[in-house]
């Protein structure tokens, strides 16, 4: 059991170390992730936590590296975080809010896709796969009025 008061400052400032970062295996991965989670026309200054002209870029990536820290002995940080993370921000405005709602998501509501192996993705995509070898016509029929052309 951990103490969650100030669980995510501290997390955070483990993250801004060099050494901290260099023992997190997915530091590349972050920054990959990090540079493309948003438009070119979606990156603007925006309020976070009261504070105004706040890069939301610098938020994202601090929310996962904090995320990478905390799963450091279960899966870490997992490509698809860094939406989770990004929408929460936009939506919340609140740091770590974003972080606890990023953390509930990938770790109860939708345990199983974000973790290195993916395995509840895998088990979807089977039955997924079943469904329309079972019933292409339900397939057939609605997807062509949802496509843009």
């Amino acid at each position: 059991m951990f103490n969650v008061v100030d669980y995510y400052q501290n997390l955070v400032k483990q993250s801004k170390t060099l050494s901290s970062r260099k023992q997190i295996s997915d530091a590349a991965t972050i920054e990959a992730d990090v540079s493309r989670t948003f438009d070119a026309n979606e990156i603007k200054p925006m309020t976070i936590d009261g504070i105004e002209n706040v890069n939301a870029l610098e938020v994202v990536r601090r929310v996962l590296y904090a995320m990478a820290i905390h799963g450091r002995e279960r899966n870490g940080y997992v490509q698809g975080m860094n939406y989770l993370a990004a929408n929460f921000i936009v939506v919340t405005r609140n740091e770590e809010t974003s972080f606890w709602l990023t953390r509930s998501v990938t770790e109860i509501l939708l345990k199983g896709y974000f973790d290195q192996e993916l395995y509840q993705f895998q088990v979807d995509s089977k039955a997924f796969r079943s469904l329309v070898r079972l019933q292409p016509c339900v397939f057939v029929c609605v997807w062509p009025r949802h496509t843009t052309s």
